[in-house]
């Protein structure tokens, strides 16, 4: 029967959220993620504390995002070719994406486009002998498109991380150094006038992974399908 115009329509149902079972060790993620420079010891803290894995039917990176101690997004990156894939788990939830640690605290929150690159600013800061483990890093897991007037939908991970640590007075953006990345650092900074902002792109590459993979002296990008260089 079709429903006539004064009937309401159901909304569609929404899919739940379930992580991919995880493979019977985290071999190829671990080999991957050194081979785009980052250190080994940062890997191991992810994988320990539930927010890294490699999945079994596929063998991506899943990197997971938590709502107060229970799973609630997940962020996948290929692992196996050239060309890699990236993507979420479907029923993800964006306003609880990546962060390093799992339990925030001080007053400084580093924001990052992807997970990767946040684990490549932790990375550089071990370079270069500082704690990395003082540090608070979040992914924004991508950002919105601008809108015409320039402007931008505020990030739903930043929003909700603020909202749950209420401590932090300083926020450092650590967005692409491109158009879409210095818009959205540009429309973020005027939305948090009651922060402390420091706008910090890398210095001389796109993204924080490109700036490591420079400061080690690894060659060659990988092109996400779908999207740009990475």
């Amino acid at each position: 029967r079709v429903p006539t115009k004064s009937e309401p329509t159901a909304p569609l149902p929404k899919t739940e959220f379930t992580l991919p079972p995880k493979h019977a060790d985290n071999r190829r993620v671990f080999a991957y993620l050194r081979s785009r420079g980052i250190d080994a010891e940062i890997i191991n803290h992810c994988i320990k504390h539930g927010q890294l894995y490699e999945d079994a039917e596929h063998h991506n990176c899943v990197f997971v995002g938590y709502e107060h101690g229970k799973p609630a997004y997940g962020a996948l990156r290929g692992t196996l070719s050239e060309t890699t894939f990236a993507g979420e788990v479907p029923g993800s939830d964006k306003r609880f994406s990546f962060a390093v640690p799992l339990c925030a605290g001080g007053k400084t929150l580093c924001v990052f486009e992807s997970a990767i690159d946040a684990l490549s600013y932790l990375t550089l800061l071990k370079l270069r002998g500082q704690d990395w483990r003082t540090a608070n890093t979040l992914s924004l897991s991508g950002i919105y498109r601008p809108r015409k007037d320039g402007s931008i939908r505020f990030p739903a991970a930043l929003e909700q991380y603020l909202k749950d640590n209420p401590g932090v007075a300083r926020i450092v953006l650590c967005l692409d150094n491109d158009g879409p990345g210095r818009t959205a650092s540009a429309a973020i900074q005027k939305k948090l006038s009651e922060y402390e902002v420091i706008d910090n792109p890398p210095r001389s590459r796109k993204d924080y992974n490109d700036q490591l993979q420079m400061v080690k002296g690894i060659s060659g990008r990988v092109r996400t399908r779908g999207g740009d260089a990475r």
